[in-house]
């Protein structure tokens, strides 16, 4: 009976050795995450650089709690408004290459492997430099929830990436080759 009992526990630990790693839902909830953080800097980025001198515009009034049709007589044309859409156009580019790049490697992170999580992390801390910069700056009010969004949304990607069950898929994956 022992020696029956002993090959069914050697079999049970093949075939549990054998079978494929169940891919957490923690995995998925975190390449969700941070595509949404992705998307929203995307989003953000396209505003700023579509937006041109009438976001500028806008902005200025905002901040300077006038009407946009008064400030647009006035700036029209200006070396504020030019030097506004200018830094509109640098922070869309920087949304765009940070924003882009999470993305590429929230796509590749789908077998949680170390260097597209190293990568994701890399890129959700940078977007939240660049969320918080947006968002702690005069503009509309879409520029500002979009900055939050991409921020708040970096922040839980970071911690999601490197919890246990994650690390485990990771683990299990890595062994099975």
């Amino acid at each position: 009976m022992t020696s029956h009992s002993t090959v069914s526990a050697e079999h049970t630990a093949d075939v549990a050795a054998a079978a494929p790693a169940k891919r957490p839902g923690l995995l998925f909830a975190a390449l969700a995450v941070a595509a949404v953080a992705a998307l929203a800097t995307l989003a953000n980025g396209i505003v700023m650089k579509t937006g041109g001198e009438q976001l500028a515009i806008e902005i200025l009034a905002e901040a300077l709690d006038m009407d946009v049709a008064m400030v647009q007589a006035s700036a029209e044309d200006s070396f504020i408004t030019e030097s506004m859409v200018e830094t509109l156009d640098a922070r869309a580019m920087m949304a765009f290459v940070v924003g882009g790049l999470l993305l590429l490697f929230t796509l590749l992170g789908g077998r949680a492997a170390i260097w597209a999580r190293v990568l994701v992390t890399i890129f959700a801390a940078i977007n939240i430099l660049v969320g918080v910069m947006i968002a702690g700056d005069d503009g509309t009010n879409l520029l500002l929830l979009l900055g939050a969004l991409a921020t708040f949304a970096s922040i839980a990607t970071l911690v999601l990436v490197w919890l246990p069950p994650v690390n485990r898929y990771a683990r299990q994956l890595k062994n099975s080759r």
